[in-house]
């Protein structure tokens, strides 16, 4: 699935809405397949860990860390029967200051945070079906580098999927959804010149599969999604004595993306090759009925249009020799477009730790 964070200066990374004892596998993905990035991280949640049935398992664990008196507590429980399995596991952390090397406390590093993970399936030989739901609640999050920390940041995660898989047939498709919610948060700060309100908003609906024939030298196949993320960050300003401002970080957006990617691999005694190319078609859409959004951007001499359209490719080659069971010989290229991000595009005052600044996005911004 695929799911965009609601924070605009990025304190919100999707993996911070997983736990460890989540995880199958983290992989880093650079074939392309995942749409129009170069890169991309694919993270594999845990399937239920019995394999006979009639089974039921689980465990509990916790941990302690003195530095920050981190304290990570959490239970897992497994079940099989008649090909019907469950997994759900439930992780609490809460954490203090941390204190550096040279014994000094970093102020602004305390966070807590509840995750909820949950998987149902039903397999056969052929067939499996299932569903699994994330829920992730973070509350006082600090952030020492930024000028604010996050008071809230909440995620629901859902997918349904299907899949058939035979020696020559392989079909999978997944229904995914995802509602998060962020909030910065200022008012811990020992200096605040200017009060400010931060939420931001994330939702996203999206459906992806894949189709692929299989035979002892070739494989041919197709990977689909199609996807429309919903996006608004809002910004208020009080100033002492005066009337408060408001302004949008991420006026109202809807970004709608199609993506296909046709692959071929063949294989023929000690020779590989495997080619897949991607198309992306994007459309962004302001949806704020005042066009505050459009109005924004119009300041800095922009001509803003309320629908945006995008197209990009990506190519994926690679050919490998195997002259023995020791020595083998392998040729990969990459080459690719990716269309900008909404903050790169349409953002509105985005603060970039790593140099003070604030950045407005370039709706007119090349792939």
């Amino acid at each position: 699935m695929r799911i965009f964070g609601a924070c605009t200066d990025r304190m919100d990374p999707v993996t911070s809405y997983v736990e460890g004892p989540n995880l199958f596998d983290v992989l880093n993905d650079n074939s392309g397949i995942g749409g129009n990035a170069v890169n991309n991280l694919n993270i594999s949640l845990l399937n239920p860990l019995v394999e006979n049935n009639n089974v039921v398992s689980g465990k509990i664990y916790g941990s302690y860390q003195n530095n920050g008196n981190q304290v990570f507590s959490g239970a897992l429980v497994s079940a099989q029967k008649n090909k019907l399995s469950l997994t759900l596991n439930g992780n609490v952390r809460k954490a203090d200051n941390y204190t550096s090397g040279g014994g000094v406390e970093v102020p602004f590093t305390q966070f807590q945070k509840q995750n909820f993970f949950g998987r149902l399936a039903y397999k056969n030989q052929f067939y499996e079906v299932g569903g699994l739901a994330i829920i992730d609640r973070a509350q006082n999050i600090g952030f020492a580098a930024l000028p604010m920390d996050v008071s809230i940041a909440n995620a629901n995660i859902f997918k349904f999927y299907h899949s058939y898989k035979s020696t020559k047939l392989i079909v999978e498709n997944n229904l995914y959804l995802s509602n998060i919610y962020h909030e910065m948060d200022d008012t811990k700060r020992p200096f605040v010149p200017i009060h400010m309100d931060m939420p931001g908003w994330s939702n996203t609906l999206g459906f992806n599969g894949k189709v692929e024939h299989l035979n002892e030298q070739l494989r041919v196949g197709v990977d689909y999604e199609v996807f429309r993320n919903r996006r608004i960050a809002e910004m208020t300003m009080y100033p002492p004595n005066e009337i408060e401002m408001f302004m949008y970080t991420w006026a109202p957006m809807n970004r709608k993306q199609l993506n296909i990617t046709p692959y071929v691999a063949y294989y023929h005694k000690n020779l590989n090759f495997k080619y897949r190319v991607n198309t992306s078609l994007n459309q962004d859409e302001f949806i704020d009925s005042t066009a505050m959004g459009v109005g924004q951007l119009n300041v800095f001499g922009y001509q803003v249009d309320t629908i945006n359209q995008h197209i990009a490719f990506s190519h994926f080659f690679e050919a490998e020799y195997s002259a023995n069971e020791v020595f083998t010989l392998s040729y990969q290229l990459n080459v690719g477009s990716r269309i900008p991000s909404i903050s790169e595009l349409y953002g509105f005052y985005l603060f970039n730790s790593q140099d003070g600044f604030d950045y407005v996005g370039n709706p007119n911004m090349e792939n």
